[in-house]
């Protein structure tokens, strides 16, 4: 039995045992990759950069046009020119809440409508410095409407104002830092630092004590107090670099 094995052995010695059906492997990748199943295509939506800034173009045009006409009536005494801008403003300013107020009263935008995408924001639903220059369109066109004598109106934006003013310094101010930081989606404070936690002294949202601490950071060294001053992002922040080499953040 062992001697039949052997010459078996030796009658295979020099001939491949394992062989494959001629022309096997011609079409083999063909027809292996057509038994794969068929992958997924994603389509990616590509953002372009009008469509990120444009939130705050919107903000921009609206603030711009109600500082502008607040300042030629005051030098034209024009009513009627402020009766007809007012009307104007006032459904852009109501077409502004439909898109982007929410139910808390706050107003969401992406961070890169700011125009500070050099600082580490990715994570705030809620941007201070659009929220409160949301508070000061609302305080100019307070004003706009006390120019005609339109109680009513000028209430109406008056009560806006304290409302988001009320919001803004009890959701987005730090008692414990003194300071205003941008909040998540959550309502929680994102603790960085960064030039737009002064926007509400343009606002007149915080009172004495608050605007004081405010104001000695922009002094401090280890704050804003910079040999160039007022950086977009806190000496104290690690993300701070001190070449301000103006790096992004996603």
């Amino acid at each position: 039995m062992i001697e039949t094995d052997n010459n078996k052995l030796n009658e295979l010695k020099d001939r491949q045992p394992f062989r494959v059906p001629e022309s096997y492997f011609e079409g083999f990748t063909d027809d292996f990759m057509s038994r794969l199943p068929k992958k997924t295509v994603y389509e990616v939506k590509v953002i372009s950069l009008y469509d990120r800034i444009k939130p705050w173009l919107y903000l921009a045009a609206m603030f711009a046009g109600i500082i502008v006409l607040f300042n030629i009536y005051h030098k034209s005494a024009n009513k009627k020119r402020v009766r007809d801008v007012l009307a104007i403003l006032q459904k852009y300013s109501q077409w502004i809440d439909s898109v982007f107020k929410k139910p808390n009263g706050l107003y969401k935008t992406p961070v890169s409508a700011t125009g500070m995408g050099n600082s580490p924001r990715g994570d705030a639903y809620y941007p201070m410095d659009f929220n409160t220059m949301m508070a000061i369109n609302m305080l100019y066109m307070s004003a706009l409407a006390d120019i005609l004598n339109d109680k009513e109106i000028s209430f109406q934006y008056k009560r806006q104002y304290f409302s988001l003013k009320t919001r803004i310094n009890s959701l987005m101010y730090n008692q414990t830092d003194g300071f205003y930081y941008d909040i998540n989606k959550n309502e929680k404070q994102i603790p960085v630092k960064t030039i737009a936690g002064y926007w509400p002294l343009l606002a007149e949202i915080p009172n004495g004590e608050k605007a004081e601490r405010l104001i000695e950071k922009l002094s401090d060294p280890k704050f804003f107090g910079t040999p160039h001053p007022f950086p977009t992002l806190a000496v104290s922040e690690k993300e701070f670099v001190k070449t301000g080499q103006g790096r992004l953040f996603a």
